[in-house]
């Protein structure tokens, strides 16, 4: 008999084990049971550690890139970010009042503050900004789940998983290595970060909103609403793609919460107010304001060549690249060389609409038939509608100068990623029955996936470790584009002043190879004419040189380079009148300009107009106190005037 009792007890324990497995021998369940308590599956902690490792491993390699093209205006020769106590006061002083992208600016002057020119120190912010984003999807995942409508979903079990996995691929994905390597893409992952924490503590918020709270509770609840509030105006002053924020938000109540609508949007007011703050900050501009007053147009765009209509139309093919790169991310290039379409009929464009019509459609399908048989699919529906919804600020009739950028997918991406996750695991949960969608199989599926992406990314961080490698993958992508050109042939050309050695022959003669490329493809281009003739001052070819810099004058008039570089080079023929009057041009533009103040004073020296040429050299070294050369002349200039007074004497 006791046989026989420890037999039956076996025999319950196995049938325990076979019903708590939630895709197998379930044929007559409607919800999953509950997934046995794995390590891997619900421990928030270790899901946290894995995607920080995942992160660390696909960008261990970017530490060390090159600041690069807008780096170099906005960080290297930003004279503004130099100051981190102008920042401060105006956020003390004036916190209603900071410019557009303030918070991103004061991030690099922070970075600039600790670390100067040392390119590591804003990489690694740049990485922790990806890292918290990445945790903070998988946070929205886990408090969506929590929201009524999912609280008795199907796959309220794998919520942890699902979380998990969106994290990492949205971590991983190569797409964002140009929001995470390209330094001043910072403010696309920055006003991510802050867009994110903004809904979170909106959920944080309405969920407790769902129960009666005194005291304590009651304070905490508020104090979710001041910090959606403070994020929301800290992601709107840090980018514009934050401008949706408020509709994403009225979305998600309208989709996972339930009760009387307009009590609900009521108190969403003012949440919803703040959609108001970057028009604000565009008008409180004196520039814009002046625009505005005779051109509304002129205030909602950023390029002024390129038509609305036209604009539309070539995003409607933009955004299917957009989703080629998310789901096969190769081809990646920094600077495209993108057609413009100008008619809607165009089969491309009307294909591409047709398609991206039918995606937003399946998102209103589910919205419509499934929210209350399978909402979890409701989260689909919501990551199509914000995928549209937050790419539009970028990708619809606002006029921007360059067509597609890659970093523009950063905030987009976090929809269609969690609704591909949702997609993947809702089949699991269906057809649990077949191998293919089996509980093991999808895991394994989305770990190869991940592993995938993961080393794409690292190796698209190779080609932005250096601005050579960069731009030659750029121009081996886009050759007929007159900038990849003009830019690699730049990085030749400062290359060749940092190295001494063989190798520069080959440098320079590359260099002068791609200016005169980026002119025949684009003869309007003056940059392109000024760095060919500092090409050819190197050469010891000054005629073609002054022809050079003399052309891109003709094209920019107002090309201080260029002036500047005629001026030495008439200042070395001994031209010193012409010499001193291409100086004085560039400090009529720019007064506070170090380089131009010190060659106007060699100008005077070489005149033996010594008091002129004293008073240039303090300026100089009074706006550059680096500047050696300018303290050994007025050493000279001292010594000189000290002989002179002895041999008067």
């Amino acid at each position: 008999m006791a046989k026989k009792r420890i037999s039956n007890k076996k025999k319950i324990v196995k049938q325990d084990n076979i019903k708590e497995n939630p895709l197998g021998n379930a044929q007559n369940r409607n919800y999953p049971e509950k997934i046995p308590q794995k390590i891997f599956y619900n421990n928030s902690l270790l899901h946290i550690l894995l995607i920080i490792l995942a992160v660390f491993v696909a960008y261990s390699n970017s530490f060390n890139a090159d600041f690069t093209f807008d780096d170099l205006r906005n960080i290297t020769e930003n004279k503004s970010i130099r100051d981190l106590g102008h920042f401060l006061k105006e956020l003390i002083y004036k916190p209603l009042n900071l410019s557009s992208r303030y918070f991103g600016y004061l991030t690099l002057a922070v970075n600039f503050k600790l670390h100067k020119f040392e390119v590591y120190g804003y990489h690694l912010i740049n990485f922790l900004i990806h890292l918290s984003t990445s945790i903070l999807v998988y946070a929205f995942i886990v408090f969506t789940f929590k929201t009524p409508y999912l609280k008795e979903s199907k796959l309220k079990e794998y919520n942890k998983i699902i979380a998990f996995f969106s994290g990492l691929l949205f971590a991983v994905h190569p797409i964002q290595t140009q929001a995470v390597t390209y330094i001043i893409q910072r403010f696309a992952s920055l006003a991510t970060f802050f867009y994110l924490l903004s809904i979170i503590f909106y959920i944080r918020w309405r969920l407790l909103e769902q129960d009666v709270s005194y005291g304590y509770a009651k304070f905490k609840k508020n104090f979710f609403y001041f910090l959606c509030l403070i994020s929301i105006f800290m992601a709107m002053k840090t980018k514009e793609i934050s401008f949706t924020i408020p509709l994403i938000i009225i979305i998600y109540e309208l989709l996972f919460f339930k009760g009387n609508v307009k009590k609900r949007l009521l108190k969403l007011l003012p949440l919803i107010m703040t959609i108001l703050i970057i028009p604000l900050t565009f008008i409180k501009s004196h520039t814009v304001y002046k625009i505005a007053v005779n051109n509304i147009d002129a205030i909602i765009r950023l390029e002024t060549e390129v038509s609305r209509w036209d604009y539309l139309f070539t995003q409607f093919r933009v955004l299917i690249t957009y989703l080629r790169l998310m789901f096969f991310p190769v081809n990646q290039n920094l600077d495209y060389d993108y057609p413009l379409y100008h008619s809607f009929f165009s089969l491309e464009v009307f294909l591409s609409f047709i398609f991206l019509l039918a995606i937003f459609f399946a998102g209103l399908f589910l919205l419509i038939f499934y929210r209350k048989t399978s909402p979890h699919l409701l989260i689909i529906s919501f990551g199509i509608f914000w995928f549209f919804i937050t790419i539009s600020v970028e990708s619809s009739f606002i006029p921007i100068l360059d067509l597609i950028y890659e970093h523009r997918m950063y905030l987009p991406s976090i929809g269609l990623i969690i609704a591909f996750c949702i997609g993947i695991f809702n089949l699991a949960n269906s057809y649990h029955n077949k191998w293919v969608f089996s509980e093991k199989a999808v895991i394994i599926s989305l770990t190869i996936i991940s592993l995938v992406l993961m080393t794409a990314t690292f190796n698209r961080n190779k080609v932005w470790s250096n601005n050579i490698s960069l731009w030659e993958d750029v121009v081996k992508k886009s050759p007929q584009k007159a900038r990849p050109h003009y830019n690699l042939g730049t990085v030749y050309l400062e290359k060749y002043f940092k190295e001494k050695t063989t190798f520069n022959e080959y440098l320079l003669n590359n260099a002068i190879k791609e200016f005169n490329l980026a002119i025949r493809l684009n003869p309007k281009h003056a940059g392109a004419y000024n760095n060919l003739g500092n090409a050819y001052i190197i050469k010891g070819m000054i005629d073609k040189a002054i022809e050079s810099y003399e052309a891109s004058l003709k094209l920019k008039p107002d090309n201080l380079d260029a002036i500047g570089n005629l001026g030495n080079i008439y200042l070395h023929k001994g031209l010193i009148d012409k010499a001193i009057e291409c100086y004085l041009l560039i400090l009529k533009s720019k007064p506070d300009n170090a380089d131009a103040h010190f060659n106007l004073g060699i100008a005077y020296f070489k005149k033996q107009e010594n008091n002129e040429a004293l008073k240039e050299f303090q300026t100089a070294l009074k706006l550059n106190p680096d500047m050696k050369e300018a303290k050994d002349y007025i050493d000279k200039l001292y010594y000189s005037q000290n002989k002179q007074r002895k041999s008067n004497y």
